[in-house]
């Protein structure tokens, strides 16, 4: 994920609600792409200059609704579509 993205929200009051949806929104419109991996969550956190607790309830909640999925230690990745454009319910292995 290029943090980029994020950068709209730099300089506002930042809760968890506001990254959850921008980052939603970007997957859901194409700008993060299936299987893009996304920075830490000490990454995202020191650049918008959040804490890095109100970015893992983003992520959180984006894993529960399927935007996302994780490997603890390996990191964050969008998660792969299957055909009919649902999210796959398997979590997928990334090297």
């Amino acid at each position: 994920m290029v943090l980029a993205i994020l950068k709209q929200l730099k300089g506002s009051k930042i809760s968890a609600e506001s990254l959850k949806e921008t980052i939603a929104v970007a997957i859901e419109n194409n700008h993060l792409a299936p299987g893009e991996k996304l920075p830490s969550t000490r990454d995202i956190a020191l650049y918008l200059g959040i804490s890095r607790t109100t970015v893992m309830k983003s992520l959180d909640v984006l894993i529960a609704t399927g935007h996302l999925t994780t490997s603890p230690g390996s990191g964050t990745w969008v998660r792969k579509s299957e055909g009919n454009g649902s999210p796959e319910s398997a979590h997928q292995k990334h090297e």
